[in-house]
């Protein structure tokens, strides 16, 4: 009998290796591999090379507010599957990143970052969480409770609109229903 494998797990050549996972704080020194990883995330929606190259600077994490604001990732035995960060001041905060590898992509990573994002969000005063997400995310926020809000103009690509989405933190309809 083949015993299942627990999240985090994998079998190999008939072994189960167990990769534990947790959520930790960013250090500043991950910042450059937090924006590779974003970048490889927003390439999953089969965007082209130049697209890709626009969005580098607006995707690109900065050190300094991994130090200051709260930056977290899923860290599955030493290797980085997801992340996000989150900035503002209590009412209204703002997601900034929320990306998992692209092979993790509907494997329950990005649900688990946002419960755990949408949880200290609330720990931390905030009432509202905005996310400004690209137009292939937005079910996913939608499904784990945001609403849509707007429609703003994006960072990366002149004339283009992307979705605005806010989360909040006043009820408990903040759910992680399959996605």
């Amino acid at each position: 009998m083949v015993p299942s494998l627990a999240h985090g797990a994998s079998s190999k050549a008939g072994s189960i290796v167990i990769r534990q996972a947790e959520i930790r704080r960013a250090l500043p020194s991950e910042a450059a591999n937090l924006s590779a990883l974003a970048l490889r995330s927003k390439a999953l929606w089969g965007y082209d090379a130049v697209f890709l190259e626009a969005c580098r600077a607006p995707l690109t994490v900065d050190p300094e507010m991994i130090a200051k604001c709260p930056y977290y990732v899923l860290d599955e035995g030493g290797t980085i599957t997801g992340f996000y960060g989150l900035s503002g001041q209590p009412p209204r905060g703002e997601i900034e990143f929320l990306f998992v590898e692209p092979e993790s992509v509907r494997s329950g990573r990005g649900q688990r970052l946002t419960r755990h994002l949408l949880a200290l969000a609330r720990s931390l005063g905030f009432e509202e969480m905005d996310v400004s997400a690209d137009p292939s995310a937005e079910t996913f926020y939608m499904a784990m409770g945001a609403v849509r809000i707007a429609e703003v103009p994006s960072d990366a690509i002149p004339n283009r609109l992307i979705p605005r989405l806010r989360f909040s933190l006043l009820t408990d309809r903040v759910t992680a229903p399959s996605v």
